[in-house]
């Protein structure tokens, strides 16, 4: 009860904090005019993308309208970025793809070379999303190269962990083994190690059917988390570790491991892992001997997965429609420029009328008058 109590008072001091970072930066934006007002919108944005991605998309298009309109380059490729990163996370890859590759281009037009390694990263991710690990490799490497010159050791590191992750999805372990190590070397000079990197390596050994190595990585990703910070990462590692437990026969410890897995996702309300541990716990009953109790996970396994499954369609239909509506926004923004742009045309032809009657008249007197 006391550890709840406080996930709950971190939980409430987080969003606090947040709501303030929110309000003060509108607070600024009544004041802001041009440019500033852009940089403004496009930090909100980064303020609500986790939480509120609709809200967030909201702010990052009023940017890009203002940015066109006050000729903002660099604002206008942070909008388009965000617009990348925001279809990234909705599963529309392919719009996701265009927006980041406008916001690539402007950032090499302009020759922003930070903001154009961050672009050539997500664009990376997204093929790695499209299973084109080649083109996904070669816009890693390219910002690497960019994130080194301006020793961006932080970057540097989160780019290496994309890497290896994507050589471990084409089946390579020893090309995915040097990436994380080459990462976890960098970090520990930079003095901190993410515990996403062993858990990564830890995963690499696991798949190579080497338990016990994987225990080790496992175990030193585990201390490095923070408590409740870090629950999503914590039931990845706990899961994980009740899978080499298992693997190396002590089902007392894979038990242990898998239930705080359990524990977590049902403190945090993060039910989508909920499957996974499940099934681990049947395997582990049955190793056992406890068939009833293999068994009734089984039946929680199914269960849960169901319900992910329902949840999860709900949730892709809900994306899709916001999707959607995003898209016809934008087809009325291009419709409002496109008639602005005839009234324009029409009002300049009126006026070179105006002007032509003029001189005409001019002519005319000035012919009279010889």
């Amino acid at each position: 009860m006391k550890n709840l109590t406080l996930i709950i008072a971190f939980a409430c001091t987080q969003l606090f904090a947040q709501s303030q970072a929110s309000d003060s930066l509108l607070q600024v934006l009544n004041k802001a005019k041009g440019s500033e007002q852009v940089n403004i919108l496009n930090q909100l944005f980064d303020q609500w993308i986790d939480d509120d991605p609709v809200k967030a998309i909201g702010y990052t298009h009023e940017a890009l309208m203002l940015a066109n309109e006050f000729n903002d380059q660099i604002g206008r490729a942070k909008a388009y970025s965000n617009m990348g990163i925001a279809y990234k996370e909705q599963g529309a890859l392919d719009k996701a793809l265009e927006y980041l590759t406008i916001a690539d281009t402007i950032f090499r037009d302009l020759k922003v070379e930070e903001e154009m390694a961050g672009c050539m990263t997500n664009i990376g991710m997204i093929y790695s999303l499209k299973g084109d690990y080649a083109l996904a490799l070669k816009y890693y490497q390219e910002a690497i190269k960019v994130f080194e010159s301006f020793k961006d050791s932080k970057q540097i590191v989160k780019v290496l962990n994309n890497i290896g992750d994507a050589y471990s999805d084409l089946g390579n372990f020893t090309e995915a083994l040097k990436a994380f190590e080459n990462a976890v070397t960098l970090s520990s000079v930079a003095g901190q190690i993410p515990p996403e990197l062993h858990l990564n390596i830890g995963d690499l050994y696991l798949h190579e059917g080497q338990q016990a190595k994987a225990v080790e990585f496992y175990e030193k990703a585990l201390a490095g988390t923070t408590p409740p910070h870090d629950h999503i990462l914590q039931i990845n590692i706990h899961t994980s570790l009740g899978k080499a437990w298992l693997g190396l026969g002590d089902s007392k410890k894979s038990e242990k491991n898998l239930t705080e897995a359990l524990s977590i996702s049902e403190l945090h309300h993060v039910y989508v892992y909920e499957p996974a541990i499940y099934k681990s716990l049947a395997s582990t009953y049955a190793r056992e001997g406890r068939m009833k109790d293999a068994y009734e996970a089984m039946l929680k396994f199914e269960n849960s997965r169901e319900r992910i499954f329902n949840e999860e369609s709900n949730r892709k239909i809900d994306q899709m429609e916001m999707v959607i509506g995003i898209q016809e926004k934008e087809k009325q923004i291009l419709t409002m420029k496109k008639d602005e742009a005839i009234r324009n045309f029409q009002v300049q032809r009126t006026q070179l009328g105006i002007i032509l009657v003029i001189i005409s008249i001019i002519t005319i007197m000035l012919l009279v008058n010889i």
